[in-house]
């Protein structure tokens, strides 16, 4: 994800990763490649409203992660 020049480093969960891949038959990597755009626009808003860590990095968790399947 970018601000401008800055790259903003964000992660996406493990347990909400397994969690979608459980209901989508699909492992975490496949998961993060299907949700990728929905992924990073949460870590943008999220961005966006300061929240991020110290170190300025963005984390998805399983409760603001896609909820829709994806076929």
């Amino acid at each position: 994800m970018r601000d401008g020049s800055k790259e903003v480093p964000f992660r996406a969960s493990l347990e909400a990763q397994t969690d979608t891949g459980a209901a989508t038959g699909m492992d975490e990597t496949g998961v993060f490649e299907a949700y990728r755009n929905e992924i990073e626009q949460i870590a943008s808003d999220k961005y966006d409203l300061g929240q991020f860590d110290l170190m300025g990095q963005v984390y998805v968790t399983s409760v603001e992660f896609p909820e829709r399947p994806r076929s």
